[in-house]
């Protein structure tokens, strides 16, 4: 079994990265219950009663959306955790950069699970995403679908959780 530990001593932005369906956003919500606050475009796409509409016209304006909410909440101290694919290395530096820059310890996981895509996308798109991934020097990858997350000098929990 894989274990993946957090010490929560020093706010912290953990990147989940990784193809559709490899299981980025059921990671991510593992760290709610430690006070993370959970980012993703997916939320963007996702109306008040959870249905899912994807339109592409919009992913800059998800994407652009996504990265502000994050930032914000670094500057408010929280500790966060944001997934989405992050392909590109270029993507992931914006994050990554900008969380060093504010102090933040970055930690990278690339999630290797198989399950159906949540969103229907082609088995092509991901076929091209898989081939196109460009890999972090400091990522953890996890494969290990019985993987579990434990929590180290937990500081005080982020006040308000979305």
């Amino acid at each position: 079994m894989t274990k993946y530990k957090v010490d929560t001593k020093k706010q912290t932005l953990i990147i989940v990265r990784g193809i559709q369906g490899s299981g980025k956003s059921t990671f991510a919500k593992k760290f709610l219950e430690a006070g993370f606050i959970h980012h993703e475009n997916d939320k963007f796409f996702t109306d008040e009663n959870g249905v899912y509409k994807f339109d592409l016209s919009k992913h800059q304006e998800a994407k652009d959306e996504t990265l502000r909410m994050v930032m914000k909440d670094l500057r408010e101290g929280k500790n966060v955790v944001v997934s989405n694919t992050f392909n590109s290395l270029k993507e992931l530096h914006q994050y990554k950069d900008l969380a060093e820059a504010l102090e933040v310890k970055v930690k990278v996981v690339k999630m290797e699970l198989n399950f159906e895509s949540l969103h229907s996308v082609p088995k092509e798109i991901i076929e091209k995403a898989r081939q196109t991934y460009e890999k972090h020097p400091i990522e953890k990858v996890i494969s290990d679908p019985n993987y579990k997350v434990s929590f180290e000098n937990s500081r005080l929990r982020n006040r308000m959780t979305r």
